[in-house]
């Protein structure tokens, strides 16, 4: 499915990525490939599909309903009898976040006639893997909290949101043996 509401224009600032025309259309298609993946994860397939039919050209929710998940959100209440507080800063930076995730994981290597390969530059070094793998986790474990709040949101406010069907998302840890 074709991102709707993530493009390459998210990747800058805290979610920074070096591109350039080579690349472009590579780091397109995972985003391409884990918008909708993660969208689903995080509301279910019926609330998600419901979501993008809400989109305008934009990517932007226009139902109040949906700007609500869509937005920065502050949630505190009750999860399982124990006062939580979560911090989202929105549903596009939580899709950017995961995407992020898979960009940097999914491109140390690259597989070519002679087979996985690893680049090498001769102004600079590659951080090893498992920085580079520590350095994504970052982002994806603060993507997996903004899921936490907006479903614990959307659970408080589950009549308004009869076709929520999210699965929970782990915070990601290295195995370092």
């Amino acid at each position: 499915m074709e991102a709707k509401i993530i493009n390459l224009d998210c990747f800058t600032g805290f979610h920074n990525l070096s591109r350039n025309c080579y690349d472009e259309e590579d780091i397109q298609a995972l985003i391409d490939r884990y918008e909708a993946h993660y969208l689903k994860k995080i509301l279910g397939n019926d609330l998600a599909n419901d979501l993008y039919a809400d989109l305008d050209t934009e990517g932007v929710p226009q139902d109040s309903l949906y700007t609500v998940i869509f937005d920065a959100l502050y949630y505190e209440g009750q999860v399982c009898y124990e006062e939580v507080s979560y911090d989202s800063f929105g549903l596009k930076d939580i899709l950017t976040g995961f995407c992020f995730y898979h960009i940097i994981t999914d491109e140390r290597f690259e597989h070519t006639a002679t087979g996985l390969t690893k680049a090498n530059n001769e102004n600079s070094s590659m951080v090893d893997a498992v920085n580079s793998e520590r350095f994504a986790e970052m982002r994806y474990n603060q993507a997996a909290e903004g899921v936490r709040a907006i479903q614990a949101y959307i659970q408080d406010n589950s009549t308004d949101y009869p076709t929520y069907k999210g699965k929970i998302i782990e915070n990601k840890f290295l195995d370092i043996v």
